[in-house]
């Protein structure tokens, strides 16, 4: 997740920059040398699907509402980016049991099958 959020703040600081626009500044937060877990992997993993979520809804609104082609073409890009990450994070949140698998369409040949 991190490797992708830096992605996407260089590409569109890049694409501010080639216009002479300053890009908003990033976070500078550092982890602490603590070795004991301040949370349980199961809200980690749930308020990381929420941060990837509320992500991908700034991202379409964002696209949407922009007026700029080479703007929206990077949001689009990136939205499938984070779609693929949250993907991984809910199938990971099932195989532990930390969250319900969705419904899934019936299996037509299967039924065939019996």
């Amino acid at each position: 997740g991190r490797e992708i959020a830096g992605k996407h703040i260089k590409a569109l600081s890049s694409l501010l920059q080639t216009q002479d626009m300053l890009p908003s500044s990033t976070w500078d937060m550092k982890p602490t040398a603590s070795t004991i877990a301040t949370f349980s992997d199961k809200l980690m993993m749930y308020n990381i699907l929420m941060i990837n979520e509320i992500g991908f809804v700034n991202y379409a609104v964002s696209a949407a509402s922009g007026m700029r082609e080479d703007i929206k073409n990077q949001y689009v890009r990136f939205m499938n980016e984070i779609g693929m990450y949250a993907k991984e994070g809910y199938r990971i949140m099932v195989e532990n049991q930390w969250l319900e698998q969705a419904p899934q369409p019936v299996d037509r040949e299967a039924l065939i099958r019996v």
